[in-house]
C-alpha cells in the first residue's frame, strides 16, 4: 500500500532491486523509534548509526535503509530490503542514505 509522499522532503534516488527513492520523514523516525524500542528518535537513530559506523552492523544498516524506503510501501519488510542490497554497492547505498538524512529537517548533519 502506497503512502502519501512527504512533499517538503526531496527524495534521494537509489538503485537497489530497481530504481527507488529514500525519504526520512516523520513516519520513518516513528517506525525506527518503535523498532529499536528507544525513548526518542534521536536515541534510535544515534544507536543505529553508532552500530553501523563503529561495529559494521549490517542489520542496523538494513534497518535504516528500510526506514528510508517505507514512504513507498508502508508494508515493506526489512527482510525484503535485505534482499535488495548488493554488498559491493554499500558505498553508494551509504552515500544515498547520508544525502537523504541531510535533507531531513531538524535532524542535523549525518556524518
Amino acid at each position: 500500500m502506497r503512502m502519501k509522499k512527504a512533499k517538503h522532503l526531496k527524495p534521494v534516488p537509489i538503485m537497489l532491486d530497481k530504481k527507488r527513492t529514500l525519504v526520512y520523514d516523520f513516519n520513518s523516525f516513528i517506525r525506527l523509534k518503535e523498532k529499536t524500542q528507544s525513548t526518542n528518535m534521536v536515541e534510535a537513530v544515534g544507536t543505529l548509526k553508532k552500530s553501523i559506523v563503529t561495529d559494521g552492523d549490517l542489520g542496523s544498516l538494513r534497518t535504516l535503509l528500510w526506514a528510508g524506503l517505507i514512504h513507498e510501501d508502508k508494508d515493506l519488510e526489512e527482510e525484503t530490503v535485505g534482499s535488495m542490497i548488493v554488498i559491493d554497492k554499500l558505498p553508494e547505498i551509504m552515500a544515498a542514505m547520508t544525502k537523504a538524512f541531510n535533507r531531513t529537517a531538524g535532524v542535523g548533519k549525518w556524518k
